[in-house]
């Protein structure tokens, strides 16, 4: 029987050696660095303040809006009120014009009544007591008439009448401080000093001249008042 050769052979059980590392790292993917790094906060941060402008930006945009359409309803509102101020004015002028026509064309003195020096006189051919003549006038809108030496075309107009009237001349009492003084006193306040201061005679009449006679005595008289024309200022106002 032959003889069998047995072949050992050495086996090398020792855990090998790990690798060394080299210089040259594992490379890491594409963008790691970046998406890890500050510059991506910093940007970040950056969008969220432009966001934030933005949103200030259009909020603001929003309020001027609301602004400019208050400044556009409150300019329509004083368009509207200076239209009917115009168109009332219109009317006011329209008025006014009317009542500028309706006086010119008004005689300035009613009927029968006669125009000298800018007013209006009344001769009367009834004869009446001086009260009651003062009466009469007092229901035109008149008073017994003030006649002074000035009033030359008055006078005419009564010396054409041959006769003598009651005017607005009668005797009434003045007061200088504590002094009461008995005087001759127009209708319009003012007093005559050609007339002599008779206790027992109050009323006075005219013709040729003035003279003292008793107000019992049954006279003609003379009226006076402003033309009608003084009027418009009434009209006026009224429109």
């Amino acid at each position: 029987m032959a003889e069998e050769k047995v072949v050992y052979a050495k086996l090398n059980l020792s855990c090998p050696d790990p690798p060394r590392r080299t210089g040259n790292k594992t490379p890491k993917p594409a963008g790691h660095h970046f998406w890890n790094s500050p510059y991506m906060f910093g940007l970040l941060f950056l969008t969220n303040i432009t966001l934030l402008c933005v949103s200030g930006w259009l909020a603001a945009d929003s309020i001027s809006d609301d602004g400019l359409r208050q400044k556009l309803s409150r300019s329509l509102e004083t368009q509207k009120n200076l239209t009917q101020t115009l168109q009332e004015a219109n009317q006011r002028v329209t008025c006014l014009r009317g009542a500028i026509s309706a006086s010119d064309q008004t005689p300035e003195c009613p009927p029968g009544w006669t125009l000298i020096n800018q007013k209006c006189y009344f001769l009367s051919t009834d004869k009446k007591t001086r009260e009651d003549s003062e009466r009469s006038c007092v229901g035109n809108g008149a008073v017994l008439a003030t006649v002074r030496s000035e009033d030359s075309i008055l006078k005419c107009h009564m010396q054409s009448q041959n006769a003598e009237f009651w005017v607005g001349l009668q005797k009434g009492v003045t007061w200088t401080g504590d002094v009461a003084m008995t005087q001759w006193i127009w209708s319009d306040n003012t007093t005559e000093s050609s007339l002599a201061n008779n206790p027992s005679t109050q009323c006075a009449k005219m013709g040729q001249t003035i003279s003292l006679s008793p107000c019992s005595d049954l006279l003609p008289w003379i009226c006076e008042r402003k033309p009608n024309k003084s009027n418009l200022l009434d009209e006026a106002n009224a429109c």
